[in-house]
C-alpha cells in the first residue's frame, strides 16, 4: 500500500441459497464491487450459524425458506453467533406480517430474489451504514412484493429476442439443462448480469432447479447466451 493510501476495507458476506447457481451469480455480482467479498455459503439452515459462527461475516444474505425451516428461529440464533452481522432476508412475496416478525426477529432487511443486480448491492451498501432495507408496506396500489424493484414482466410481453435468450420451461431433454449449468459452472456464461433490465438470469435457473426438484417427471430447458471467454 503506497503511503497515504486509504485502507479499503472488504465488507464479508455469507450467502445461504437452496439453488447453487443462485448464489453463484451472487458471488460474481459481489465480486466486481470493491467493498464486498462473499467468504462463506450454505445450503440449509443448520449451516448457517455455524459458517457464520467461523467466518463471522459482516452481511448474511439468507433465503426466506431457509430462514423458515425447522422452528423458524434461524435469524435469531443466527444474530446470537455473530451480534455485528446483518442479515437480509431474500424472497419474494413475503407479507407485512411476515416481514415485521423477521426484523423482530434480527433481520435488518428484505430483497425481493427477482430484483435487479443493482437492488442487491444497494441493499449490501445501505445495511452497512447500519440502515435499514425494507419493503415498502403493501397496499392495493403497490405489487405484491412492496416493489423494491419492478418485478419481472409476464411472458406475453417479453420481446421476440428475449424469449430466444431466455427460452421458457417445457417438456424437453433434460441434458440441455445440465449443459446450461455447465456453462454457467465454467464461467462461460455470465450469470450476474441481467438478460435486461428486469429479468434476471439467476431467477429463471432457479425456477428450472425448483421445476426439476418438485416435478422430476419434467424435463426442464433454459436457453442461456453464452458470454465471451476471458
Amino acid at each position: 500500500m503506497r503511503p497515504g493510501a486509504k485502507f479499503n476495507r472488504k465488507y464479508r458476506i455469507l450467502i445461504a441459497d437452496r439453488a447453487g447457481v443462485f448464489r453463484l451469480g451472487l458471488k460474481k455480482l459481489f465480486a466486481v464491487e470493491d467493498d464486498f467479498r462473499v467468504v462463506a455459503q450454505a445450503d440449509n439452515a443448520v449451516q448457517v450459524p455455524e459458517l457464520a459462527k467461523r467466518f463471522q461475516p459482516d452481511l448474511l444474505f439468507i433465503q426466506y425458506e431457509i430462514a423458515r425451516e425447522g422452528s423458524g428461529d434461524l435469524v435469531a440464533r443466527t444474530r446470537q453467533a455473530v451480534p455485528h452481522g446483518r442479515i437480509i432476508v431474500m424472497g419474494d412475496a413475503i407479507s407485512d406480517d411476515e416481514v415485521r416478525e423477521l426484523v423482530r426477529r434480527g433481520a435488518v432487511g428484505v430483497v425481493p430474489k427477482s430484483a435487479t443486480a443493482e437492488s442487491f448491492v444497494k441493499c449490501a451498501a445501505t445495511v452497512t451504514k447500519d440502515g435499514s432495507f425494507l419493503p415498502k408496506p403493501q397496499t392495493e396500489e403497490s405489487s405484491p412484493t412492496g416493489a423494491v424493484e419492478a418485478r419481472a414482466r409476464p411472458v406475453d410481453t417479453l420481446t421476440r429476442r428475449e424469449k430466444s435468450i431466455i427460452g421458457s420451461l417445457s417438456h424437453v431433454w433434460d441434458e440441455d439443462f445440465r449443459i446450461a449449468l455447465g456453462l454457467l459452472g465454467r464461467g462461460a456464461v455470465q450469470a450476474t448480469p441481467l438478460i435486461t433490465d428486469r429479468i434476471p438470469l439467476s431467477a429463471a435457473v432457479s425456477g428450472g432447479l425448483a421445476l426439476l426438484r418438485d416435478e422430476p417427471g419434467k424435463h426442464v430447458k433454459i436457453l442461456v447466451q453464452p458470454g465471451h471467454p476471458g
